[in-house]
């Protein structure tokens, strides 16, 4: 299992075995991080590898999710100066047979691209045609037929779930979702995915029957999950979890700037909140706790719920 975490202070790549295990720091604040809303990490076709997207710049500076044409890098898993890969590709990901890839570039309407193992002949897709549209996610299915994406306005929270023939052609919408994101086939059939519900609340773990066009929220309805990914086969699934905390906040009325000042809330006022709020979400403020943003390979860990489904 690969993925991103600030375990150390900056944020580096880590690499963890399926279960208990050694953790191990591939980068040691070497590499320049990008933080953003597409997917910055994964292994390449035959495992050996894992690709970052940013380039090399000593220090671990952070580049706002906005930046442009930033190349992919390529780390070895057993340590070793990076390589360039691909430049301008934010994120990408090998067909399950590893004979090909496929890419999005962050140039205007984020165009899709399908390429050698290599990354040579590559050859556009799909581009996104109207202004603001962005295509993020590109991930294969499991019998290399199709390739699944996420595309719509995310200024907007509008994104939706789409698939198109690795030779082109017209996308078929999936979903209609506020925002869905991190797709990951664990089946011929079965989609994986991260959307927020109606109201702003999630994002939550859902699953997609490709063949029925059926999806469904799974999990136990109150976990938020902030990333999500599948093993090359399908059989493991690796999710990172978004932690919380709530607090009670007043202000009071000054001629002058009042200090901050927090007072925690009783065990028997956290339940009347959780009671009043239901699923139209908090009324306090909520502050998302230290986590790290999770990928995943070969090898991430077993998820007992999506395995059902």
């Amino acid at each position: 299992m690969a993925f991103l975490s600030d375990h150390d202070g900056q944020f580096d790549v880590w690499l963890s075995s399926v279960g208990p295990g050694r953790l191990v720091n591939l980068t040691k604040g070497t590499e320049q991080i990008v933080l953003g809303g597409t997917r910055q990490i994964g292994f390449s076709g035959d495992g050996t590898e894992v690709w970052l997207g940013g380039p090399q710049a000593p220090g671990n500076v952070l580049l706002p999710s906005g930046s442009r044409n930033r190349p992919i890098r390529l780390l070895s898993i057993t340590g070793g100066a990076p390589r360039d890969f691909i430049s301008g590709g934010p994120t990408i990901a090998w067909s399950p047979n590893g004979k090909r890839l496929a890419y999005h570039l962050g140039d205007k309407g984020d165009p899709i691209f399908v390429a050698d193992a290599t990354g040579a002949n590559p050859r556009q897709i799909f581009v996104g045609a109207e202004p603001g549209v962005h295509c993020h996610y590109p991930i294969w299915s499991l019998d290399d037929q199709w390739i699944y994406f996420v595309s719509g306005y995310p200024s907007a929270n509008q994104m939706d779930l789409y698939r198109i023939s690795p030779e082109g052609g017209n996308p078929e919408r999936l979903t209609h979702n506020s925002y869905v994101a991190d797709p990951a086939p664990i089946s011929v059939n079965t989609v994986l995915y991260l959307a927020r519900a109606e109201d702003g609340t999630g994002p939550w773990l859902h699953a997609l029957d490709v063949s029925k066009k059926v999806t469904h929220r799974i999990g136990d309805g109150l976990t938020r999950y902030t990333s999500l990914s599948a093993s090359a086969d399908g059989r493991r699934v690796v999710a990172s979890v978004g932690s919380q905390s709530a607090s009670l906040w007043s202000v009071p009325i000054l001629e002058h700037t009042a200090e901050e000042r927090r007072r925690p809330y009783r065990r028997g006022l956290e339940r009347r909140r959780r009671h009043a709020a239901g699923a139209s979400g908090d009324f306090s403020r909520r502050k998302p706790g230290r986590g790290s943003a999770a990928a995943a390979g070969k090898s991430p860990i077993a998820c007992d719920e999506c395995a059902r489904h």
